[in-house]
């Protein structure tokens, strides 16, 4: 398992909700448990029911068997025993060497973490699902490394180091109070700096011509450096322009594109294939990112000792630093105090009707687009703000339609841009 897929594991996937942590820290070594014998050795670690619904009985073996288990580090499976009719089977799970070794001192680290920020796991280390190529545990791990040995930098250099875009974690880093974060804002209507930061230049022609006629080597690169891509009918139209500039706006023109982030995602592509190379990279290099006291702290006390781990999972030194000696009875009050933050955030944010979050959407945009034109991704941006976690891009395509479904606005005559209706007079 690579540095990248165990820091995951243990962040993204383990400690990034407190009933899945709960789950995994109160299961003890060969031993299997069975749904609700899981159930009661919980409640009877900490002492209480558990607090709420969604932790409720019915879905802590849903943690094992959706989060904990396909991450590989965590639990096993067994088949207790066929039932007396039908063939349906008793299940049991049971925590595996390296979730006792890995999971349960990384439990107890972001435990501590969250208790001293005030904040849930959940809310900490954003959700285990994602459309990207890194999930956020990872990508916090390494931005608070960088700046940590660094002090400060920028978002151009946390890009070009951590080869991904660091935007949304810096936001919601910023927002935890780990780092500050001081963004060059950009011509939100027309997509482009005053530097021209979104325009691109031809710089291998001999190159783009190699893709346009072998498809496989296309496919390869592209994998090679975006895992995930989907946009392939968009970039070979995009190779087949042969333009010397583009910028994310004539491209979507030019191939008749209704959402703008297609065609920023086929630009960055371009980019990473070495094809094309960005014109201006100043307004991100303008750009500051510092990291906080609290931010050298939450390093130190979990971030690090993770990525360590991750490098040198077979080291008995490293696992002897690892862990962190808390008194049992503390790592109970730690659960108790992250069971309510967990119930707090999911009831307010996380279950929030979607009518009520689009009107707080709304109010949001016209606080802060004075010229009433936005774009998906400043909704997201926006949700970052008011707290709402897990799949912000995802909840901001709801808000979108709905917004579209209510008439609240309209196209703004550029793709993938939108514009704020005046309100009507009462």
């Amino acid at each position: 398992m690579s540095e990248q897929k165990r820091v995951e594991a243990l962040v993204s996937g383990i400690c990034n909700s407190g009933p899945k942590a709960l789950a995994l820290y109160v299961m003890r070594k060969d031993k299997g448990y069975t749904n609700s014998e899981l159930y009661g050795a919980a409640e009877t670690f900490i002492d209480q029911a558990l607090p709420f619904k969604s932790a409720g009985k019915s879905n802590l073996h849903s943690y094992c068997k959706f989060a904990l288990e396909p991450i590989g580090l965590a639990v096993e499976k067994h088949v207790v025993r066929e039932q007396m009719y039908g063939k349906k089977f008793l299940i049991a799970y049971s925590i595996t060497d390296d979730g006792e070794l890995y999971g349960k001192p990384a439990i107890k680290r972001f435990l501590l973490l969250a208790h001293e920020l005030g904040v849930s796991l959940n809310n900490l280390n954003g959700s285990t699902q994602t459309s990207r190529e890194i999930r956020m545990g990872y990508a916090i791990a390494r931005i608070l490394e960088v700046l940590n040995n660094s002090g400060e930098s920028n978002f151009a250099t946390l890009d070009k180091k951590l080869s991904i875009s660091t935007c949304g974690q810096l936001l919601h880093l910023n927002k935890l109070g780990l780092v500050e974060y001081e963004s060059i804002p950009i011509d939100t209507y027309s997509g482009v700096s005053a530097k021209g930061a979104a325009t691109i230049t031809l710089l291998d022609k001999v190159k783009l011509e190699e893709y346009i006629q072998d498809d496989n080597k296309l496919r390869q690169d592209v994998l090679s450096v975006k895992p995930k891509y989907r946009e392939w009918g968009y970039l070979r139209r995009a190779l087949e322009l042969k333009e010397e500039k583009l910028d994310y706006i004539s491209l979507s023109n030019k191939l008749g594109l209704r959402e703008g982030n297609h065609s920023s995602k086929v630009i960055s592509t371009l980019v990473k294939l070495g094809i094309y190379k960005y014109d201006h990279f100043e307004y991100r290099a303008l750009s500051k990112v510092r990291i906080t006291d609290k931010g050298r702290v939450a390093y130190a006390l979990a971030f690090k000792p993770v990525l360590e781990i991750a490098r040198n999972p077979n080291s008995q030194y490293e696992i002897g630093l690892y862990d962190v000696k808390v008194e049992e009875n503390e790592i109970v009050n730690l659960f108790k105090e992250e069971l309510v933050r967990f119930e707090a955030t999911s009831n307010y944010l996380n279950t929030k009707p979607m009518l009520e979050t689009t009107q707080l959407t709304i109010s949001l945009l016209r606080d802060t687009h004075k010229d009433r034109t936005f774009r998906q991704t400043d909704v997201i941006e926006v949700l970052s703000k008011a707290g709402f976690v897990g799949d912000l891009r995802n909840k901001a395509k709801q808000v979108l339609r709905l917004l579209r479904g209510q008439n609240e606005i309209e196209s703004a005559g550029k793709n993938g841009f939108y514009k704020l209706k005046e309100p009507m007079a009462v």
